[in-house]
């Protein structure tokens, strides 16, 4: 749907914008549910580990397993946040730090 204002909108098309933001919203819930579940599993994983009876290689694996995939976890739910804060949106980010000379 191109960018209008809501006040250019019939009422049929509002009804359906606004499921279609229910939708995404109940999907970007759940989907962020399930990375915070998954998150504190490997977090509790890892503290468990930490007190198991393992071998310096064996805790060392595991722990590079934990942490890699903690990140990746993290990574996940950043982007979910930046979707929903950014929606659809298609211009372009633009930082001008006054790095460049």
């Amino acid at each position: 749907m191109p960018p209008q204002s809501l006040d250019d909108l019939s009422a049929e098309q509002l009804r359906e914008m606004t499921t279609r933001l229910l939708a995404q919203l109940r999907h970007s819930q759940a989907l962020n549910a399930k990375l915070t579940h998954e998150n504190a599993l490997l977090k509790r994983m890892k503290f468990a580990a930490q007190s198991e009876r393992f071998n310096a290689e064996q805790r060392s694996l595991l722990d590079d397993e934990i942490e890699a995939d903690l990140a990746a976890v993290a990574v996940e739910i950043e982007q979910l946040h930046a979707r929903h804060f950014l929606g659809d949106w298609k211009g372009a980010l633009i930082c001008d730090d006054f790095a460049r000379p």
